[in-house]
């Protein structure tokens, strides 16, 4: 009877052994299926970001009081092309009105217009300054501008001084061929 109660106290503290690790391991069970959760949550949060199409700077959450995109009236240096004086002006043509409007009425000169411009080919910068003709037309009223291969037709009023082509290409070539930031290029020329 004695091995009896033995067998019947070791079996006891067995039981409770194992029900203790039983405890333990159910515990444990329960913080990994959690952390699982947690780890899936993360995965599908990092796929649906993966799959937007958004720039690597942009945030979370946007801004409250986002500032509206670009430079604000008036700010910067470059506010508007200044007409070159006289001194900088290197050579002037003289481009007289056509005889006859597309109306075929006769065109009687009233106005000059002035258009600039600026190319760099040596240390000074060469400005050329166009002498235009404006005219208008006897018949229709119409007024009727002199034209030259080298100054555009819109080109008048605050658009009057822009810069050669070859400004414009060495302004190209330096910030695609050499890299130089667009708002470097003014800097360099």
């Amino acid at each position: 009877m004695v091995e009896l109660l033995e067998i019947i106290g070791k079996l006891t503290a067995r039981v409770d052994a194992l029900e203790a690790e039983n405890q333990r391991l159910q515990q444990e069970n329960e913080a990994l299926r959690s952390e699982n959760e947690r780890l899936k949550k993360r995965i599908d949060e990092l796929e649906r970001k993966s799959k937007k199409y958004v720039a690597p700077y942009s945030r979370e959450e946007s801004k409250v009081d986002p500032q509206p995109p670009g430079r604000h009236a008036g700010q910067g240096r470059f506010v508007s092309k200044q007409r070159p004086t006289r001194e900088q002006v290197t050579r002037v043509v003289d481009v007289k009105l056509q005889n006859r409007c597309a109306c075929g009425g006769e065109l009687r000169p009233f106005k000059t217009d002035f258009a600039f411009i600026t190319a760099l080919p040596a240390a000074p910068p060469q400005v050329t300054e166009y002498h235009l003709e404006v005219g208008r037309c006897e018949v229709c009223g119409r007024d009727v501008r002199a034209s030259h291969p080298e100054v555009a037709a819109d080109q008048r009023g605050a658009s009057a001084h822009r810069l050669s082509a070859e400004v414009y290409c060495l302004a190209h070539s330096l910030h695609y061929d050499l890299g130089i930031p667009v708002r470097k290029v003014p800097e360099v020329l």
